[in-house]
């Protein structure tokens, strides 16, 4: 879950604790070539204060459609809206072309219900949010987030912890990918024992041996584990705690040569079966000739976003296809696909 739409959430949520009457705007589906979309957010209060922006240019016409009518002001069941956007249209949205978006409207969600979810989200765990159209009532299950659009009777939607990172070792790359890292959303987490390193403004420091930050940040489904620092006990260590959690993306900066090295002495060490290895991802990042710590950094965000995305097939480390030869990143000997 973006980080913006957990912003919006907690604004709904403390509107609605002062009890003032609130909007929330959930994108369902968008259709159309060169329209695809994440769920996005938005939450308007009464006095139409708004927080949100990923309704794909819509959101100026949908407040017009709200503040020129009383639906805040009265207890209203939910509005599910079909907006269609022709080519001239999307071109003042930003769009290539045209396509059609379905958006649905709570008015005034409930507190309670919206204080559970953000608990349940805040502990980590991943929650559906299931609203009958009927007449607004909302029921909280803890399962698969992804969107359904249960058509005619109620709309199941997805929420779960935010995106996190951390990263094993400081430097200008680490604060270089952090920097960008923070950009995109995450929650970012450094790990590096060294005194002389100071923690770049937004992100959390951590003192700990690498395999204890990791233990303590305990990554989950939504967080990467990115290994800055090569070739150490201490960062193989790390790396064999973060291959026994859930994390999406686990890797290693580096060549191909450390790369195979790093795999050979994790399944010594500990004697992996090969599916639990392969999770491990290295060199990462995408291939376009990085040589600056921001350009190599820019690379391996490129691969993690991917892979947040649902599209990291096409990227980076073992993934990338059997057709490699060899170059240099920032200095450093990997390989990259052929082009």
């Amino acid at each position: 879950m973006h980080d913006t739409d957990l912003q919006v959430l907690r604004a709904l949520h403390a509107w609605r604790v002062a009890d003032k009457p609130a909007l929330l705007a959930t994108m369902m589906r968008s259709e159309g070539r060169d329209a695809k979309q994440p769920i996005s957010l938005l939450a308007m209060s009464a006095s139409g204060d708004t927080v949100g922006s990923g309704l794909n240019g819509i959101q100026d016409e949908l407040l017009k459609h709200v503040r020129g009518s009383d639906l805040l002001s009265r207890s209203s069941p939910p509005q599910l809206l079909r907006h269609e956007i022709d080519s001239e249209q999307a071109q003042s949205f930003g769009w290539p072309c045209g396509g059609i978006l379905e958006v649905l409207l709570e008015f005034s969600p409930s507190v309670a219900s919206l204080g559970e979810m953000l608990g349940l989200i805040d502990a980590g765990l991943r929650v559906r949010r299931n609203i009958s159209l009927a007449d607004g009532t909302v029921t909280l299950s803890l399962e698969d987030y992804l969107p359904v659009l249960e058509q005619p009777l109620r709309i199941s939607v997805g929420f779960g912890p935010a995106f996190r990172l951390l990263l094993l070792g400081g430097g200008a790359l680490s604060a270089d990918v952090a920097h960008l890292a923070l950009m995109c959303g995450f929650k970012v987490a450094v790990c590096d024992e060294r005194p002389h390193h100071t923690p770049a403004g937004g992100v959390d420091w951590m003192r700990n041996a690498p395999d204890e930050a990791v233990r303590r940040f305990r990554p989950d489904c939504n967080s990467a584990v990115v290994a800055i620092a090569l070739d150490t006990p201490r960062i193989d260590a790390a790396l064999l705690e973060a291959l026994h959690t859930d994390a999406m993306y686990i890797g290693s900066i580096g060549s191909q040569r450390s790369a195979e090295s790093l795999r050979a002495r994790l399944e010594a060490s500990a004697r992996l079966a090969p599916q639990v290895l392969d999770r491990l991802r290295g060199p990462i990042g995408l291939y376009f000739d990085s040589l600056s710590p921001a350009e190599i950094a820019l690379s391996v965000m490129t691969e993690l976003v991917a892979t947040k995305n649902g599209v990291a097939s096409s990227f980076g480390g073992t993934s990338i296809g059997p057709e490699t030869r060899s170059r240099h990143v920032g200095g450093v000997l990997t390989d990259a696909p052929d082009f």
